[in-house]
């Protein structure tokens, strides 16, 4: 039975403006709070504030930590995510994710994968982003115009899920999605080829579509890798 003092293990300040949202991190060490004054904090359970940033013209929905604890994705009306070190109590994102046409409702890192984010729009699309080159790698947008409101994945990394506003959930395989992905690089080949003519043979296009498989679960970077290959194959100027 919880006593009553251990409901009060640690309040914290209540000068902000209505809370919109709030979690712990992944070590339960601090919370992140973001609220209507346009601002995120974050606080030990002691409730020192540690970190805080004012974003201007928009309010952050939902912060997001990394499994580690070390990165924080903000999501809000300013159609892009930024990513910071709150371990480090960064000054400035360490990376600035563009691409969506509205609103982001929700953000959230791969367990497995903290350089893997994937988040959910008002634009009716989600999408998985590489978040060391900032760019993204997998785009979903069959879901009927509906708004995408969130995404999570399973605790190994190797399942993904969408909620959407026509209440329904839609999974992937991360593997499905990965070969969803080679498709797609594979119709870019085709189109770079009429430009790149002979640079582009048919045992390099295959080196680069089969580095995308080679281990059980490839990453987002490996993918990257790829894709910039085929833009600058071995021997082009």
């Amino acid at each position: 039975m919880i006593q009553e003092a251990e409901l009060a293990a640690a309040t914290l300040p209540g000068n902000m403006q209505q809370t919109l949202a709030a979690l712990f991190s992944p070590e339960g060490d601090r919370v992140a709070v973001s609220s209507r004054d346009k601002q995120v904090r974050v606080f030990d359970l002691e409730g020192n504030m540690i970190w805080r940033h004012h974003f201007g013209d928009y309010s952050v929905w939902c912060p997001a930590f990394s499994a580690d604890g070390d990165l924080l994705a903000l999501t809000s009306w300013a159609k892009s995510i930024t990513v910071w070190n709150v371990r480090s109590q960064s000054e400035s994102p360490i990376v600035e994710l563009l691409g969506h046409g509205s609103a982001i409702w929700h953000a959230t890192f791969c367990p497995a994968d903290r350089n893997l984010l994937a988040s959910a729009s008002a634009d009716g699309s989600a999408r998985l982003w590489d978040l060391t080159s900032g760019r993204c790698v997998a785009s979903f947008e069959e879901f009927d115009d509906w708004e995408a409101l969130s995404v999570d994945f399973s605790r190994d990394g190797s399942l993904f899920m969408v909620s959407t506003a026509d209440h329904s959930i839609h999974i992937w395989r991360v593997r499905q999605i990965e070969r969803r992905v080679a498709d797609h690089l594979d119709w870019m080949i085709s189109r770079l080829r009429p430009e790149l003519g002979e640079l582009i043979r048919e045992k390099e296009l295959r080196q680069w579509r089969d580095r995308l498989f080679s281990s059980d679960r490839p990453t987002a970077s490996a993918l990257l890798d790829a894709q910039t290959e085929t833009r600058s194959p071995a021997g082009a100027s």
